[in-house]
């Protein structure tokens, strides 16, 4: 990193500026100090996560035919940063500001090591495991943590594990010269990288129903999804949308409603968090909910179990909320 900015001041007092004196200011900020105590990289670009819209909460916050509507994909979301035309390193999404470097995992799974263009580009995508793998959410992420390159190598193979991109971002003061995320994806695909969709236009990409209708590559049908993403197309007016604390408003992740799972309320413990704050948590009889087996979900506090008339071995509907967190939504008999 500090050798690329090295290169930068050098032709810029040679007289041939490779990036404008604000990109560079920009990078130095960045890169100047990047790696913090506990050996995390900034990013960047700051990763951002997308909202999450269910099919029971009415009409989209976005116009639908200005969208480009994908699949979502699930795994785990990974940064990948060039300077000067260079794979410079890979870093896992950590807290949006700042993440771990995994790059020799990810050159392993055949990214580029060059792309033509030489302004400071981050690629943002997702590492992801075969839909046949079990959990194969946490099965890409668990890999990703092995500090074992061997053990990686084989977990990689076993469960077939790529890189798949969804975003890029070109240029520190705008975004580039594609126009359109159609042709940020257009532009990715022609540099080697496997993408979400190829060429899928911004209208009649989907039916009343939100089923895909846009033929895709092949091997986005062999990875696991949760969801859809319509993203605004036009990348000026997605930029012009702006963006909260935590989500671009330009995109959003629709989703469908997910159905109860029944099962029986064993226990119930008492835990205590870093805050000091105690949290009932109910002890179920371990059932599958999607692609996970649930045996524990947090009750918030007395008055919720109060509320849903809970006892010990009454049947409840269990639902992963945001497809993560198990919660209990009521009581069935």
């Amino acid at each position: 990193m500090k050798s690329y900015l090295t290169q930068l001041s050098k032709a810029y007092y040679q007289g041939t500026p490779e990036v404008s004196n604000e990109e560079y200011d920009a990078l130095e900020a960045i890169y100047g100090q990047s790696i913090n105590g506990s050996g995390d990289i900034k990013h960047l670009y700051r990763m951002f996560s997308l909202k999450k819209h269910y099919d029971v909460d009415g009409e989209l916050p976005l116009n639908k035919k200005q969208c480009t509507l994908t699949h979502k994909l699930d795994g785990a979301a990974v940064a990948i940063v060039y300077l000067g035309g260079k794979f410079q390193h890979a870093l896992t999404r950590g807290n949006g500001v700042e993440g771990r470097d995994i790059s020799e995992k990810v050159l392993s799974l055949g990214v580029p090591t060059t792309i033509t263009s030489t302004n400071p580009t981050q690629i943002t995508g997702e590492v992801v495991a075969s839909k046949d793998v079990e959990n194969s959410r946490n099965y890409a992420s668990g890999a990703l943590n092995q500090k074992d390159l061997s053990v990686w190598e084989q977990r990689k193979l076993e469960g077939n594990i790529s890189f798949v991109a969804y975003n890029i971002q070109t240029n520190l003061l705008g975004w580039g010269e594609q126009t359109s995320y159609t042709q940020d994806m257009t532009a990715l695909h022609d540099q080697g990288f496997k993408v979400i969709t190829l060429g899928v236009g911004a209208t009649e990409t989907f039916d009343k129903n939100h089923q895909i209708v846009t033929t895709y590559t092949p091997w986005d049908s062999i990875y696991p999804t949760d969801g859809l993403v319509y993203r605004t197309t036009d990348n000026n007016a997605f930029n012009e949308l702006g963006f909260t604390d935590k989500f671009p408003r330009g995109a959003i992740a629709w989703k469908e409603k997910q159905e109860a799972v029944q099962t029986t309320l064993l226990s119930v413990e008492w835990s205590t968090g870093k805050s000091g704050k105690v949290t009932p948590v109910a002890i179920l009889e371990p059932v599958t909910i999607g692609e996970a087996i649930v045996a524990r979900a947090t009750l918030n506090n007395k008055a919720y179990i109060e509320a849903l008339d809970l006892e010990l071995g009454c049947t409840v509907e269990v639902i992963r909320s945001g497809e993560i967190i198990p919660k209990i939504i009521g009581r069935v008999y």
